[in-house]
């Protein structure tokens, strides 16, 4: 069976199984089928070879949501020793990039029915992006990662929390303590764990401290997470609930 097959078609079984990285590499680029790159991108997951890293976040950006669910699939099983590779470095623009940004595919082809389908893609891969972001450890992406906790999902709210807790940044103190008021249950306890590695005295800083009038305020919310969370946050801190 040849690697390569009519008009070119690169045939992804045969190169997933002699580990061609660099073959399934180029397959990820072949732009005359969806289905060879997204083949190609399973495949390479299953390699593991950190080689894939750089064109994998690239097809992250692929015009085809399928791909792009793929290629954010495969990167979560690409070992965690490439974080401190050149090209793991080379990858946080684009990251980034995906984290903030919106997906071509996303204003193409409405009405197919797969408009739903595709925004839960997008929104999955703006996810992979942000957990990649907390694995590569740059400083380039505190600010991506701060943004993104006040995103409109929850789940990649709950990403950056733990991103940050992983980066251990303290320019992320202040906006952590703030998300703690952003009524999501999961990110805020998460958020409680990232501030205490990122710096366990938080409780005493200048940041706590002119916080606690919004936890107090926060008692009287509407949401059941934003009362817990003010009130948990004002025991932290040594501050005395109002009778």
């Amino acid at each position: 069976m040849a690697i390569f097959g009519l008009f070119g078609r690169p045939n992804v079984h045969k190169l997933g199984a002699k580990g061609d990285v660099m073959g399934l590499i180029k397959a990820l680029t072949y732009k005359k089928d969806v289905s060879v790159r997204r083949l190609a991108a399973f495949a390479l997951g299953k390699i593991g070879d950190d080689r894939a890293l750089l064109p994998l976040v690239t097809a992250l950006k692929d015009s085809n949501y399928l791909v792009s669910g793929a290629a954010g699939g495969a990167l979560l099983e690409i070992d965690v020793k490439w974080n401190q590779s050149k090209a793991a470095s080379a990858a946080v623009p684009m990251l980034i990039a995906v984290l903030k940004g919106t997906h071509a595919y996303l204003h193409r082809e409405r009405g197919d029915g797969y408009g739903d389908e595709r925004e839960d893609c997008a929104h999955y891969v703006r996810n992979i992006a942000a957990a990649t972001l907390g694995k590569i450890g740059d400083d380039c992406s505190i600010e991506a990662l701060i943004g993104a906790l006040r995103d409109e999902r929850d789940a990649i709210r709950y990403t950056a929390v733990e991103a940050l807790g992983k980066l251990a940044d303290t320019r992320a103190v202040k906006p952590l303590i703030a998300a703690l008021m952003y009524g999501d249950y999961v990110a805020c306890k998460a958020a409680f764990r990232s501030l205490d590695k990122i710096d366990p005295s938080w409780r005493k800083s200048e940041a706590a401290s002119a916080a606690v009038p919004m936890f107090i305020a926060g008692l009287k919310d509407s949401d059941n997470c934003v009362r817990w969370a003010a009130g948990e946050a004002l025991d932290k801190i040594g501050v005395a609930r109002p009778a």
